[in-house]
């Protein structure tokens, strides 16, 4: 926390007027948010593995998807598990309500 009231402090000493001020603070959290963001999914989707595992699926690989959110596009990796009979399924998708 203590680095981003840094950056924002940063910001305002080096911007020169109340507009450029808020675009370049504006442009700075959006990207923050992003992070935070995508790593909150990373999380979600590692609290996944137990109950995916537990219904006979498996890993199969892991991947990147790039989700347009109004934060812009936001990098995910997640988990593609495969059951037995070849059913492959991207539980972090579902859980979100992602669909293709």
């Amino acid at each position: 926390m203590e680095l981003i009231v840094n950056e924002l402090a940063e910001i305002l000493k080096r911007e020169s007027n109340e507009i450029e001020k808020e675009a370049a603070m504006a442009a700075f959290l959006k990207e923050v948010t992003a992070t935070i963001v995508t790593q909150a999914l990373q999380l979600v989707d590692d609290s996944l593995i137990a109950k995916q595992k537990a219904q006979g699926y498996r890993i199969e690989k892991q991947s990147q998807r790039m989700v347009v959110t109004t934060l812009g596009e936001i990098p995910v990796k997640r988990r593609r598990y495969v059951s037995e009979d070849g059913t492959a399924a991207y539980p972090l998708d579902d859980f979100i309500g992602w669909t293709k």
